[in-house]
């Protein structure tokens, strides 16, 4: 299923919105004009919804859309009040194509090169097949396409999705994992495998124009594009927990970054407000929220904590021992005159014992924080802050 929720709006904020009946595990979606568009990754068709007839929930707990789920097969820790159990709206419109998208994103080309770009025309090629979907319109028709089992990138307009178009990248040697584009960056595209890297492509060259090391062991899970003064960064995080920021510019990593000992599945960098989001699932947590494979380390300050086995990088690295213990959402906020008391809550290290070096299993030592603000705690990775990331 897809979700559709209110991203801002007062008191309506988070509130459920939409519900689309997908009917795959794993899709690429975007949103041009007034189309949301879905490619699952096994299926050569499009699922495509418009937005402004989409119908919408009333928050009633009875109220759902397409039907309801047959919960009775399903396990529920508590019980299954909170699931929302709409099947979905189905599609408005399905599109075969003459290949399979396994990944896809917007592009955001200049306006002064989009005509003289080798891109496919804005209008349906005469050997489409009739047109089965109404015509998208705006300055953004151009998608980035990396097909299924293809370790090439292409250029489709939205409008002629039926056929592939040109091809505008080369370089990955291993399955394509994210494409990431940004308004802020035109004509400049951002693309992550299974081999370690992340390559920027600029529009008009099929070769990378900077190619990042990201992690030598796993693949790259999540990337994200910011600008600041006219200077590019790049930053990249994986299911080790690696969250680096890199200097485009001087082809530098400038920032390891704490995450928590997360399995990073997304990054975003939120422009407006210089935040970068951080979505992940617990290094050590199962499906049912309990934690696994947990051993004893030492912070910087000789504090005992329980850490993950699998982490990375020891309790002491930071400075600041933060461990999430269960999936969740971080953001660092970059600003001038940061607080370095903005941290993670300390906590979630599951710290015992006590300061003199007993090995009893007693309860967290320092509870006195428990009644600090959420948000305050959910933000860390101030650059300059000591705790928060290192400078590298």
């Amino acid at each position: 299923r897809i979700k559709g929720f209110v991203a801002r709006g007062g008191k309506h904020q988070g509130d459920l919105v939409h519900t689309l009946s997908l009917g795959h595990g794993y899709a690429s979606i975007v949103v041009m004009g007034d189309m949301l568009i879905a490619a699952p990754q096994d299926i050569d068709t499009i699922y495509m919804w418009d937005i402004t007839k989409l119908t919408k929930h009333t928050g009633k707990k009875k109220d759902v859309i397409g039907g309801k789920i047959d919960t009775s097969d399903m396990y529920f820790s508590d019980n299954d009040d909170d699931f929302e159990k709409s099947v979905g709206e189905k599609p408005h419109h399905k599109i075969k194509l003459n290949y399979v998208i396994y990944k896809m994103e917007k592009l955001y080309i200049k306006t002064s090169s989009s005509s003289s770009s080798s891109s496919s025309s804005s209008s349906p090629s005469s050997s489409s097949s009739p047109r089965q979907y109404p015509l998208v319109t705006g300055e953004c028709t151009r998608l980035v396409v990396a097909p299924k089992k293809d370790h090439s990138l292409y250029m489709v307009d939205v409008n002629d999705i039926q056929n592939l178009g040109d091809v505008i990248a080369i370089g990955h040697n291993a399955s394509l994992n994210k494409l990431v584009t940004n308004p802020s960056c035109p004509d400049t595209f951002l693309a992550t495998a299974y081999d370690g890297y992340c390559r920027i492509y600029k529009l008009g060259n099929p070769l990378p124009y900077a190619t990042l090391r990201a992690t030598s062991e796993v693949n790259v899970s999540g990337c994200a594009v910011a600008m600041v003064n006219g200077h590019m960064f790049v930053f990249t995080g994986t299911s080790k927990s690696e969250l680096m920021c890199w200097d485009i510019t001087n082809r530098k990593c400038i920032y390891i970054m704490g995450a928590g000992n997360i399995c990073i599945e997304e990054v975003v960098f939120h422009q407006a407000s210089q935040t970068l989001i951080v979505v992940g699932e617990g290094l050590s947590v199962d499906r049912l929220g309990y934690e696994h494979d947990m051993t004893k380390a030492r912070t910087a300050a000789g504090k005992k904590v329980r850490w993950p086995r699998l982490a990375l990088l020891d309790p002491s690295y930071f400075g600041h021992a933060w461990h999430s213990s269960s999936h969740c959402i971080v953001y660092y906020r970059f600003m001038f005159g940061a607080n370095p008391e903005v941290l993670p809550n300390s906590e979630e290290a599951h710290l015992y014992g006590s300061d003199d070096g007993d090995d009893d299993d007693d309860d967290d030592d320092d509870s006195d924080n428990d009644d600090s603000d959420d948000d305050d705690n959910m933000m860390g990775g101030l650059p300059g802050v000591p705790g928060g990331c290192r400078q590298q």
